[in-house]
């Protein structure tokens, strides 16, 4: 996919809390389209990576989004301009409805009073996507949100985080501590919203699920990537999965 403008291209991230610092000089792309596996051992910097990218960390370095310099752009402006970012908290709002949350999802993609115009997608997404991806949130959209099961919650933040209509979606631990059935649905929207041409860069340590979604792996590593590739340039060197995965 390299023949392609990156959508999303980070040079020299540094990036940390207080005075330690997590990221040390990353350098990748993500192109249209495309899904990234980020992994690493826990305290790698894998959620510390959507964080900075996101605006939500102290940086240092060069990210641009749509050949848009946006390392400067408070965290709101980022997901106007293309980014949605579900964390592995999943931060929904407990005392709204789950429809409630939903359109606030749609908020973000407006600026200025005005509905952003269609992404090259060719297409918005809407209320009832998500309605149809996951029916239970149809079910529940009348209840409150922090009464939803985790599983449930999870759905939201997912669907919440599509109806801004992003150029690229950043997932953090998903399908953590979840049911296996209710993984196979989270896994089932990922893949669709992926053959819509959506771009994903997906923090997830299930090797079931990367390997069916990502074209290419990231591997984190004291705050370096320590390898970079595709899934069958990964399996050909199990090294990297026992020094810095744990498996």
């Amino acid at each position: 996919m390299n023949h392609k403008e990156a959508l999303l291209s980070v040079r020299n991230l540094h990036a940390g809390y207080n005075n330690s610092l997590v990221l040390r000089g990353l350098n990748f792309d993500i192109f249209p389209g495309e899904t990234l596996a980020l992994m690493g051992r826990n305290g790698s910097g894998r959620s510390t990576c959507l964080k900075a990218i996101m605006g939500m960390v102290s940086t240092h370095g060069q990210i641009a989004f749509n050949q848009t310099q946006i390392d400067q752009l408070p965290s709101f402006k980022r997901a106007r301009a293309g980014i949605a970012y579900i964390p592995e908290t999943r931060e929904i709002f407990a005392t709204l409805t789950v429809e409630q949350n939903l359109i606030l999802g749609m908020k973000a993609g407006i600026s200025s009073g005005k509905q952003i115009i269609e992404k090259r997608l060719g297409f918005k997404w809407r209320i009832n996507d998500a309605f149809e991806f996951f029916p239970i949130l149809w079910e529940r959209r009348h209840q409150f949100a922090g009464l939803l099961s985790g599983g449930e919650q999870q759905m939201l933040a997912l669907a919440r985080g599509l109806l801004g209509n992003p150029d690229l979606l950043l997932v953090d631990e998903p399908t953590e501590g979840l049911a296996p059935q209710i993984i196979a649905e989270l896994q089932a929207f990922l893949q669709t919203i992926k053959s819509k041409g959506v771009s994903i860069l997906l923090v997830e340590q299930k090797f079931q699920i990367t390997s069916q979604l990502a074209d290419r792996f990231l591997v984190l590593g004291q705050g370096q990537f320590v390898f970079n590739g595709n899934l069958s340039d990964f399996q050909a060197q199990p090294a990297i999965s026992q020094a810095w995965l744990g498996v």
